[in-house]
Order: structure tokens, then C-alpha cells, then sequence
């Protein structure tokens, strides 16, 4: 089992997309993808907007907004090494939420099930709200 020290929470930087849109951006070669042989993220949390048709229609499809996707769904489990943070990823969970929230905030829905994950994860690797970094911050 992986010494897990740090939670991770990224953002797509994309107003759409689920796990599967973001498998092929990481993994599909380029010039489509990143070429990477795994995706960065071992948790995706949406936000209503799975495809870019629901978003350039604005409809929201149901279920989607604050829906958890994980391994099952295609992701990394979290038992392996995820490719989110350059240099780090063998002690982190990498969790992302669809959305530029460089420009936007998460709904309320993706807030309510980054909650319910992170304390989910904080259980299982024993780690504190301390251990729960945003992508821009600096690992210690």
C-alpha cells in the first residue's frame, strides 16, 4: 500500500468534461492528448457538464453535477501512482473538479462532494484538513 501523505484538489481549467474526456486529454498522444501513459487524476468531481454539447447548450445533465467518478470510471486507482503533480505523485491523492476556477467557483454540489471525498480519504490515510492542498500550493 502507498504511504499517502497529501490530497491534492485540481481544477480541469475547462467548463466541461467527465473522466473520460480527461482520460483522452492526458493520455491520448499528442498532439490531441499529453501522450502521458496515465491519467492525473485518481478522482473527478463534475459539475454538471459532462460533454461539450451540455455545455454549449447550457443544460446541465442530471446527476452530473457533484458526481464522483473514480477507478471505476476509468481513473487510477488509487493504489497506483497518479501523474497530477510533477515530482510528487507517489505519496498523493489526486482529486480534480471540473471547472476554470480561475475565472469561476465550483458549484455548491462539487463543494458538498469534495467534503464527503476528503473526509472519506482523510479517514482511510489517517491525514489532517492540513494535508489537503490546493494545486497551486507548495508541497512540503
Amino acid at each position: 500500500m502507498r504511504k499517502i501523505k497529501y490530497i491534492v484538489v485540481h481544477h480541469t481549467g475547462s467548463k466541461w468534461g467527465s473522466a473520460e474526456t480527461i482520460i483522452h486529454w492526458h493520455t491520448d498522444p499528442k498532439p490531441k492528448g499529453n501522450g502521458w501513459s496515465k491519467p492525473g487524476y485518481h478522482y473527478m468531481i463534475n459539475n454538471g457538464f459532462p460533454t461539450y454539447r451540455s455545455y454549449s447548450q447550457n443544460k446541465k445533465v442530471k446527476g452530473w453535477d457533484g458526481k464522483i467518478e473514480g477507478f471505476e470510471a476509468g481513473l487510477v486507482s488509487e493504489e497506483i501512482t497518479s501523474n497530477g503533480v510533477l515530482g510528487f505523485n507517489s505519496n498523493i491523492i489526486n482529486v480534480c473538479l471540473t471547472g476554470d476556477f480561475d475565472n469561476d467557483i465550483p458549484t455548491a454540489a462539487q463543494l458538498n462532494a469534495l467534503e464527503v471525498l476528503c473526509f472519506k480519504l482523510m479517514k482511510k490515510y489517517k491525514l489532517s484538513p492540513e494535508d489537503v492542498i490546493g494545486q497551486m500550493m507548495q508541497l512540503r
